[in-house]
């Protein structure tokens, strides 16, 4: 892909993203809707192992430590300070302007995205969260210090290094992998239907 630094290609990247559209045929999300089913078969059966039930069991403990506590603590102070309640009302905001742009026709079902919505609201209220998180890593606030300590003792508690040991475990069973090998299916699934249209044809070439 070329270099988003060049203005020219800014310009381009900018036409590329006011014409394109996303379709779901009926079809397509009738097989997606499939291959969430069978994920949901192999899933339950993993959530029944003793493995899962172990590890799930650690997490639990992991979450009640006065590590993760702090950490509660911490983003709580955050989100009531004046800097938290801006970010989360630019994420309402962005959630709002997003649902808004997703639509379904009631006939036949096709899931399109309003191109327009997406390159105007949508990405209006993304670049204010972007803008919060901008300001946080690059300032000298107090809050990012105080969150990235409190992590970094959370996952080096005794509790937290179980949960991992008992993961990697988990990851061993034939329930697991079968799980992990319907939700590739999934995905390959939803790459296959989700239809991205209208593609200028200067950005077919294999730049892009």
């Amino acid at each position: 892909m070329p270099d988003m630094e060049d203005t020219d290609d800014e310009e381009e990247f900018e036409e590329l993203a006011s014409t394109l559209k996303i379709v779901v045929s009926k079809d397509g999300q009738a097989e997606i809707e499939g291959e969430v089913k069978k994920f949901k078969v192999t899933e339950y059966k993993l959530l029944e192992t003793k493995a899962f039930k172990t590890y799930k069991t650690d997490v639990q403990a992991w979450l009640k430590t006065k590590e993760v506590q702090r950490i509660a603590s911490v983003e709580k102070a955050y989100y009531a300070s004046k800097d938290g309640q801006l970010l989360l009302k630019d994420w309402k905001a962005f959630g709002v302007a997003l649902k808004k742009a997703i639509k379904t026709d009631k006939e036949t079902k096709v899931v399109t995205i309003d191109n327009e919505e997406l390159n105007g609201d949508v990405q209006d209220e993304l670049d204010d969260v972007y803008d919060h998180y901008d300001t946080a890593f690059k300032s000298k606030s107090k809050w990012l210090p105080m969150y990235k300590k409190a992590w970094v003792e959370a996952l080096k508690n005794k509790e937290a290094t179980k949960a991992f040991a008992d993961s990697e475990k988990m990851k061993l069973t034939a329930e697991y992998k079968v799980n992990m090998k319907n939700l590739k299916e999934l995905m390959k699934s939803v790459n296959k239907n989700v239809k991205v249209t209208d593609l200028p044809k200067k950005f077919k070439s294999s730049d892009w």
